[in-house]
């Protein structure tokens, strides 16, 4: 099924001529993501790219449908491995054809950066210009947590804890705050040596996030007994993962504790 219908889209490629027709510029559109969607990224990105030429010259005016070109075109460009070829349709957005969809090429552009060329610096670039720009966008929590993730590589932990510190206050409720928190606490301790400020960390995320209530008490408990020396409060807090959580995976690990502290108590 699959093969005919690609051999009726290549045949409907070759036989559809371009206009310069503003009410026909849908169904090219139409067609360039049909053929995306079965991986003919090849004819798609051709037929992106004559839409965005005729645009230019006979709609320029048109930034919406020129910009939704740039961005198939961007789309192909990755599909085929082109990745620089793809930043600079993506940023045909970002510096001439602005809208609704440039924060959306800003975070293409943010992760090719980050995670295909290999450019931390360019790609924290644009990830905060999103986050500044376009505050309220749904990308804009998550590019903070990837600015903070480019930032600790770097071992540039104060930066860190403050990307992800404004991560949790401007979106509390975005589904990687409980992680962010989790660093700032893990950097704490480790770089910091600040082992109480770490379990107050983790206490907000117990108090705040219950979907990861479970690891925070056990890494207050590891602090306790670990960190601190302090085994009876070590025990109250897997005490109260157990009683708390009793079917979490952590349970046999949290009773394994308590019963090495107990031989410590008699002792």
């Amino acid at each position: 099924m699959k093969i005919k219908i690609s051999v009726i889209l290549l045949l409907l490629f070759n036989l559809y001529s371009i206009t310069a027709n503003g009410d026909d510029w849908d169904n090219h559109f139409k067609l360039a993501k049909e053929l995306e969607s079965i991986g003919l990224a090849k004819k798609a990105l051709s037929t992106y790219q004559v839409i965005f030429k005729n645009l230019e010259a006979h709609d320029r005016d048109n930034v919406k449908s020129l910009a939704r070109a740039a961005f198939g075109e961007g789309r192909c460009w990755e599909s085929l491995k082109k990745h620089e070829l793809a930043l600079i349709a993506y940023m045909k957005i970002t510096y001439i054809y602005k809208g609704e969809l440039e924060p959306k090429a800003l975070f293409r552009i943010g992760r090719l950066f980050h995670t295909k060329l290999k450019k931390p610096v360019e790609a924290k670039k644009a990830y905060l210009r999103l986050q500044e720009q376009f505050p309220q966008d749904p990308m804009a929590g998550d590019v903070l947590f990837y600015s903070a993730d480019i930032v600790e590589k770097q071992k540039l932990f104060k930066e860190t804890i403050e990307l992800c510190e404004k991560m949790v206050t401007n979106y509390p409720g975005n589904k990687k705050a409980d992680i962010a928190l989790e660093r700032i606490a893990k950097i704490k301790l480790k770089h910091y040596d600040a082992p109480l400020k770490a379990i107050e960390i983790y206490r907000r995320i117990d108090t705040e996030y219950p979907n990861s209530s479970v690891n925070a008490l056990w890494e207050i408990g590891r602090i306790y007994e670990k960190k601190l020396n302090d085994i009876e409060k070590a025990k109250a807090v897997y005490l109260e993962l157990i009683e708390n959580y009793p079917k979490s995976k952590e349970i046999e690990s949290a009773k394994k504790r308590i019963g090495k502290i107990d031989k410590q108590l008699k002792q």
